[in-house]
């Protein structure tokens, strides 16, 4: 159990997405310190700048004065250097939009896209704009480059695989049944409060063993729906087709490998796991992970059985 203990505690440790963020973002700091000197005064003078839209200057003075310029020039350029293949603009400014510390969402975005163009000029990265663009939007497109170091360090993070040990038991709402970190039984990043909730319910959930029906091994997963259809398909421009249909199938076959390691994984280390739960604001239960997963596909919902088995008499 002790070494059990200890794997799951790496697992958690090198799946962690907010510690692979702040590397990938020290990396940054360290790697690319000219052309971060260069978009914090850009940035500087953007937001100096007097503009003939009275609404503007008024938005661009509400900004926090607790923001750092040159940490969001490091957070903008980590966003979109750490990305291989070109990303809408939207999500980008809506990532960065909650740093700006507006009270006005609306205006944090408008600020987070209007900080984006403007670092465009460092050449980190250029944009495609509609009318040459698959999704007949603004994408950033990475002109850095992304390092094979890069990719392994992305690669490493994915959504946590089932525990390998019992959760641990939960006793306020500011748990989790993880071993480590701090993460809130409840989902969402303005969702927590102290209310009662059922944990002594969740608790028992988390206690529930699984196995791998290894049988399920034999099939191939397949997407659910043909990535050559379907609305978005549709509103793909014609010309981007072919990229679209590529890029869909890399992203299905690269989480179809995960998920075999994964299967292999937990079938090594005596196919006995356990699936914790979180629940949202309105005590909806959520079982964590993607790979491995009983509110998953019906593929994914297939490969699960129960590790203690009852013959049930009819």
């Amino acid at each position: 159990m002790n070494n059990l203990k200890e794997l799951q505690i790496d697992i958690e440790k090198s799946c962690d997405k907010g510690a692979i963020k702040r590397t990938l973002r020290n990396m940054v700091k360290e790697h690319m310190v000219d052309e971060v000197d260069q978009g914090t005064d850009f940035l500087n003078e953007y937001l100096s700048h007097s503009y003939t839209w009275e609404a503007k200057n008024d938005r661009l003075r509400n900004l926090s004065p607790t923001v750092s310029i040159r940490d969001i020039v490091i957070d903008i350029i980590t966003s979109i250097v750490t990305v291989e293949h070109p990303q809408q603009i939207q999500s980008v400014a809506g990532a960065i939009a909650s740093r700006l510390m507006y009270a006005d969402v609306v205006d944090g975005v408008r600020t987070a896209a209007e900080m984006i163009g403007v670092l465009a000029h460092t050449g980190v990265y250029s944009f495609i704009y509609p009318k040459d663009s698959e999704t007949s939007s603004i994408l950033i497109k990475n002109e850095y480059g992304v390092s094979p170091e890069v990719i392994d360090l992305i690669n490493t993070g994915m959504y946590l695989p089932p525990m390998l040990v019992p959760p641990k038991t939960i006793r306020s709402n500011a748990e989790s049944g993880y071993l480590v970190g701090t993460k809130s039984i409840l989902l969402g990043k303005h969702s927590f409060h102290e209310y009662a909730l059922p944990l002594d319910v969740i608790n028992a959930d988390n206690k529930v063993k699984f196995s791998i029906d290894e049988r399920m091994l034999a099939y191939k997963e397949t997407p659910k729906n043909p990535h050559d259809s379907g609305d978005k398909y549709e509103a793909v421009p014609n010309w981007a087709k072919p990229q679209y249909v590529a890029r869909k199938t890399q992203a299905f076959n690269q989480m179809c490998a995960v998920s075999t390691q994964v299967y292999d994984m937990l079938i090594s280390n005596g196919n006995c796991f356990y699936i914790p739960s979180r629940v949202d604001e309105r005590i909806r239960y959520y079982s964590q992970g993607y790979h491995v997963n009983h509110q998953g596909s019906s593929y994914k919902r297939a490969f699960i059985d129960l590790y203690d088995k009852e013959i049930i008499e009819c």
